[in-house]
């Protein structure tokens, strides 16, 4: 679980009982994320760092830095994480550590109050159309308001 102490908080999802604290990021903590093995952790912070932890252990296993992101999701292969304005390829060899590659893409996201690509701003939004959420994939981005309402917006590819 995130959290705005700077921390990450592991849980057992059947008795409930804490299992670690995480603790190394230098401001908030916005987003985790868990591999599907279980074996490792992502967290994103507004200290603009992406961490990967040990869940065994709570050890880091590698820290990218300058990395503003608000949203972690592992690819279902545990092969890289999606971001919020790009991709963290995660290569592991055989010592099983790894060595993250940050790799932009063509793909569409929302920074700041800004919609961008390829790390290029598109379009500022006005006041009135920022959003309180977002989610994006590939050239498809997705705006979501307190109203309920949903914005799509589709790019073409770079």
């Amino acid at each position: 679980m995130a959290s705005d102490d700077k921390t990450v908080r592991l849980w057992d999802t059947g008795t409930g009982a804490a299992l670690q604290t995480l603790e190394s990021h230098t401001r908030d903590v916005w987003d985790v994320a868990l591999s599907p093995d279980g074996k490792t952790v992502a967290s994103a912070s507004l200290d603009e760092t992406v961490r990967l932890w040990d869940t065994g252990t709570g050890a880091i296993l590698r820290t990218v830095e300058n990395c503003f992101t608000q949203s972690l999701v592992f690819s279902r292969n545990g092969s890289y994480l999606e971001t919020s304005h790009r991709v963290l390829y995660i290569q592991s060899d055989s010592t099983k550590s790894f060595a993250p590659q940050l790799q932009p893409l063509s793909t569409v996201f929302l920074r700041g109050n800004w919609i961008t690509q390829g790390g290029a701003n598109l379009l500022w939004l006005p006041f009135e159309y920022r959003s309180s959420c977002s989610a994006s994939r590939v050239n498809l981005l997705l705006l979501g308001y307190p109203s309920g309402k949903v914005t799509f917006i589709e790019s073409s590819p770079l």
